[in-house]
């Protein structure tokens, strides 16, 4: 076989390859799109989009070395998925200083998963420890997450797996801790695991149940400034994979395990993630619903999706009407869950309105398995002098 022949055969092969590779690209590049009720295979696709992605640009480099004409198929394919790449990595640059006027009709906004206010880097007490975790608190060494959430000092804050146990208090919420807790944020919502504290008034909203337990939300209408607006802080179905599936992941992850492995894997893993993302899909509707018969203008929400940016439960509660803050102010990837080598981004805030996300920073604070996000908002223009009273609203048994 001469020179010649096995440059054809390694051309069309490079080709049959691009081809693939655009194919698994696009389909994890707009999986979010398609219904998980009709198909799974989309939305997991999406979760790996940031490797194909990676690929595709690796397969253009080597295209244009070797081969120019055939860098046109991975070329074209990041141009199809200019959209997805931005979404998944924005480039806003940053505002700079605001001024004065601006700061005024600013406002800082953090969502954060707590872990049941736990601290992620130390395994949870059993019941004979919390005596000795009690005797911590009252000697002021406090929950670390709440005493980081104090001192963040956002004007709002949402927080999912929120479970408030003071008997027995082995979360180490000291007196103390709990009087800088009211002290900055007078106005207080918690149930059905979240929580949201303001330093606006706020008043709690009657929602109804999602469709699994590992399912919850709360929501609260808010006067931010003279600006009436719906919060929802939302936390929509998790995985729910026990200890032995995550050590399979492991086994996985670590190159261990495999055949076996991934033959578990797909029976474990893929049927708990299909089962997930058509519950969410379920639940972003019934959200969605909810927010809409209230006629609200001004709505975000926040919390923990277990499930990427642009994903189709997202979309269902988006639709033509929200922004993402990270899309609209963030900048470059970022990771929010970092716990069971899982590392993507679940952790997303949404908004519509006469406001503006002019700022999204991820913090480095690890003591809960997610990274807390904080958006400030900027309102369009002063709210006008009204005189204001908020009235509870049911949307269960609305009149």
């Amino acid at each position: 076989m001469n020179k010649e022949i096995i440059l054809r055969i390694l051309t069309i092969a490079g080709y049959v390859i691009n081809g693939l590779l655009a194919l698994v690209t696009l389909m994890a590049a707009y999986g979010g799109v398609v219904n998980p009720a009709t198909s799974t295979i989309p939305a997991i696709l999406a979760m790996t989009f940031p490797l194909w992605l990676a690929l595709t640009v690796l397969s253009l480099v080597i295209s244009l070395i070797f081969n120019r004409i055939m860098a046109i198929i991975p070329a074209a394919t990041i141009v199809f998925c200019l959209g997805p790449i931005l979404s998944f990595c924005p480039l806003n640059l940053s505002r700079g200083n605001l001024t004065p006027e601006e700061e005024d009709r600013s406002f800082t906004f953090m969502s954060y998963n707590v872990y049941g206010l736990n601290d992620y880097r130390i395994p949870l007490p059993s019941p004979k420890d919390t005596t000795k975790l009690y005797q911590e608190a009252m000697n002021g060494k406090s929950n670390p997450t709440m005493s980081y959430i104090v001192r963040q000092n956002s004007d709002i804050v949402c927080l999912q797996e929120f479970w408030w146990t003071l008997q027995p208090n082995y979360r180490r919420i000291s007196p103390t801790l709990l009087d800088s807790i009211y002290a900055a944020y007078p106005y207080r919502v918690m149930g059905a695991g979240n929580a949201v504290l303001s330093k606006y008034p706020i008043y709690p909203v009657n929602v109804a149940k999602l469709n699994d337990p590992s399912a919850f939300y709360i929501a609260v209408v808010a006067e931010i400034q003279g600006h009436r607006t719906l919060i929802v802080s939302a936390h929509l179905q998790s995985i729910g994979l026990d200890h032995s599936e995550k050590a399979l992941y492991h086994e996985i992850t670590e190159g261990e395990g495999g055949r076996k492995a991934i033959s578990g894997a797909k029976r474990k893993l893929l049927a708990k993630l299909s089962t997930a993302f058509r519950n969410r899909a379920a639940q972003a509707r019934l959200i969605r619903q909810q927010i809409d018969s209230l006629g609200i203008e001004n709505v975000i929400i926040a919390g923990d999706f277990n499930d990427i940016q642009d994903c189709y439960a997202i979309r269902q509660l988006a639709r033509d009407d929200f922004k993402s803050a990270f899309a609209m102010a963030g900048c470059g990837p970022v990771i929010t869950y970092h716990a069971n080598r899982f590392y993507f981004q679940i952790d997303h805030i949404l908004y519509r309105g006469k406001l503006d996300a002019i700022g999204f920073e991820k913090y480095g604070f690890d003591r809960s398995d997610h990274y807390p996000i904080e958006v400030r908002f900027l309102w369009s223009r002063v709210a006008p002098q009204v005189n204001r009273n908020l009235k509870g609203i049911d949307l269960i048994n609305r009149e």
